[in-house]
């Protein structure tokens, strides 16, 4: 005569399906925020290479996103009757630490001050900036700089980049936008005699007197302050993007990874923190994992 099961034998298969049931879900868990990961580092990386490519035309990168991405700084200089114009400075220095004004850079971000500037002169701000973290880049022009890329459609960009699909290339694998950041390195101004003396000291010292830096930034799994509004993304959603993913992954704390940084005690350039795309994890905020390009610097 067969037994039947008893109620005890019953529970503990139940107990165990229930385990090895919660077991793959953990495990496809893992294995799908592994790949939203990839597909975010993938499309950093893909976001960078079209800024290499597009200057490889016949304006260099930098010249292209001043003068259609408007990230601020001169495009072209002209000179009439011994005066320069515009002259790079009078508005705003190179010590401004507004967020809504570009970032310019007296000097190459990294590289040893070679030109010395007139503090006589009115945009002279002294001391001029030359201790920079990644965190001090501007994000305002995101949108902009991603449709010069060809990363947006031409076709309604504004509300392309607030279309929340994961699969779009400028969204990351949880669909949240990727925000660009970025600062300009380019002579303060022209000095009155002769006017040109600081760009060609600084092609001279340099071999170059114009670049932008470029940086990539996704909040990844969890976005910590939500989205003002469905239609369009506003320069303090991409600001608050910003400060999230800094803090981080652009941390100088204990075992975390060092700050990107240029000052008087470390340089990033010449020992940096990381290279390429790198994913940070910070469990006191609820599991976030944000990613982060090193910066590139586009001539």
């Amino acid at each position: 005569m067969k037994r039947g099961f008893t109620l005890i034998e019953v529970l503990v298969v139940v107990a165990v399906i229930g385990i090895l049931a919660g077991l793959l879900f953990a495990a496809g868990s893992i294995v799908k925020t592994k790949a939203k990961g990839l597909n975010t580092i993938a499309r950093i990386e893909s976001i960078l290479t079209a800024a290499t490519l597009s200057g490889q035309g016949d304006r260099s990168l930098a010249l292209r996103l001043q003068q259609d991405a408007g990230v601020g700084g001169v495009a072209l200089f002209t000179q009439t009757a011994g005066v320069a114009s515009p002259a790079l400075g009078e508005t705003w220095s190179c010590l401004d630490s507004t967020a809504t004004n570009p970032l310019i850079l007296p000097y190459p971000w990294g590289k040893a001050a070679q030109v010395e500037f007139d503090p006589s002169e009115t945009w002279y701000a002294s001391p001029l900036r030359t201790a920079v973290s990644l965190k001090d880049l501007r994000t305002f022009k995101s949108q902009r700089i991603l449709e010069v890329l060809g990363v947006l459609p031409e076709t309604n960009p504004t509300l392309a980049y607030a279309n929340r699909k994961p699969g779009s290339p400028w969204n990351d694998g949880w669909g949240n936008p990727l925000v660009v950041a970025y600062a300009l390195y380019q002579p303060p101004k022209y000095k009155n005699s002769p006017a040109d003396y600081y760009l060609s000291e600084s092609l001279k010292a340099y071999g170059y007197n114009r670049s932008i830096y470029l940086t990539i930034a996704g909040a990844g799994l969890k976005i910590r302050t939500a989205l003002s509004s469905t239609s369009s993304i506003s320069t303090g959603d991409l600001a608050n993007i910003w400060t999230q993913v800094n803090s981080v992954v652009n941390v100088d704390s204990g075992t975390m990874l060092k700050e990107w940084k240029v000052d008087s005690t470390y340089n990033a350039f010449t020992n940096p923190p990381w290279q390429g795309v790198i994913e940070g994890v910070k469990p006191t905020y609820s599991g976030e994992r944000c990613y982060l390009s090193a910066p590139v610097e586009f001539r």
